[in-house]
């Protein structure tokens, strides 16, 4: 924005100013839309360490490069609190993103304001839950690791949120593993089941290695059953 177009939608302006009397050093000014910015100012643009107050809510306390929000800073909305690197007003690099009335904290890379690249989102206070992977476009996506609340796990690929491609998911509650083949969070494919404990009234060896669908083999006989994949 050029300084004679900036000082055009500002409705009042109180700081320094420099000798062509453009805003210049410290100042606060209030724009026609409604926002407020306190802070440098360097020939008519916001530059250097700020604080922009919008109408709607959204607060930013950070570094301003050239008029744009850049840099390093702090947003918060809401119960919403972001810390870290920004550019052009997105979220851009390495930040964490919290919130004030929940435990889960993500913290990693953002592109373009969306979780990109590696990053962790922690479910709990304890951070004994979480998702460590891979991200792309604000879902899991590549190669990453779950561990969830109920001490279960699974590590491999994912696409789109969900377990595709090669993983391992172990099932503590029930002293299960299958690593394998899966295909929309679900076991399909090539893989081996391990019942890491006796299997009541089912006769199989504690291995099985044959072309699954959220099904267990057993030395060639089919037994049909859930092995609750899809509720870890």
């Amino acid at each position: 924005m050029a300084a004679a177009l900036l000082e055009t939608v500002v409705l009042e302006y109180v700081g320094d100013r420099d000798d062509a009397g453009h805003f210049h050093g410290a100042g606060k000014a209030v724009f026609t839309s409604g926002q407020t910015y306190e802070g440098g100012w360097q020939h008519g643009r916001m530059a250097g360490m700020g604080t922009i107050c919008f109408p709607d809510g959204v607060n930013y306390q950070g570094t301003m490069v050239d008029d744009s929000i850049s840099g390093k800073g702090v947003y918060q909305w809401g119960n919403v609190v972001y810390t870290g690197e920004i550019l052009n007003g997105k979220r851009h690099g390495y930040g964490i993103l919290q919130f004030t009335d929940s435990p889960v904290v993500y913290e990693g890379q953002w592109q373009d304001g969306q979780r990109h690249g590696k990053g962790v989102l922690y479910y709990n206070a304890h951070r004994t839950a979480y998702y460590h992977g891979d991200w792309e476009h604000d879902m899991k996506q590549g190669a990453g690791t779950s561990m969830y609340h109920s001490g279960n796990s699974y590590c491999g690929s994912w696409a789109q949120d969900m377990r595709e491609g090669q993983g391992t998911m172990t099932w503590a509650t029930l002293g299960q593993a299958y690593s394998g083949d899966w295909a929309n969070n679900l076991p399909n494919g090539l893989g081996e089941h391990v019942w890491q404990t006796a299997v009541p009234a089912m006769h199989a060896g504690n291995h099985a290695m044959h072309f699954m669908h959220n099904r267990w083999v057993g030395f060639g006989c089919l037994m049909s059953g859930s092995i609750n994949s899809s509720a870890p």
